[in-house]
């Protein structure tokens, strides 16, 4: 058990300094932790939407608010929870967006129906 909680501790260090990093302005650092998260990211934002076009505006949205609010991240926190919370509501208000403009669509599409009748 004690092999398990090594590596796990190291990479939450190296999490750390790196985040630190970011929060100095420093955008390779930023650019790691995208190579980091992305995969699992978009993972789980296709398995939201079921639409790879979706998933990717997704995570990009969800890119731009970590690099916007990294300085409000505590780091004595899981970073993986705080990023999974951003992708979530990224996620929760994109599908919303999607469902307003498609609801938009067809009252649009009904109205030219009911004129033309």
């Amino acid at each position: 058990m004690k092999g398990v909680l090594i590596p796990l501790f190291d990479h939450e260090k190296k999490l750390i300094k790196r985040i630190k990093k970011i929060k100095n302005g420093n955008q390779q650092a930023f650019k790691k932790l995208y190579d980091s998260y992305a995969d699992y990211a978009l993972s789980t934002a296709y398995a939201i939407t079921n639409n790879n076009n979706h998933a990717a505006d997704i995570v990009q949205e969800t890119f731009i608010k970590v690099y916007r609010y990294i300085d409000q991240f505590d780091v004595t926190k899981s970073f993986k929870s705080w990023f999974y919370q951003i992708l979530l509501n990224e996620s929760r208000r994109y599908m919303k967006k999607q469902n307003k403009q498609a609801i938009a669509i067809e009252s649009e599409q009904l109205l030219d129906y009911l004129n033309e009748q």
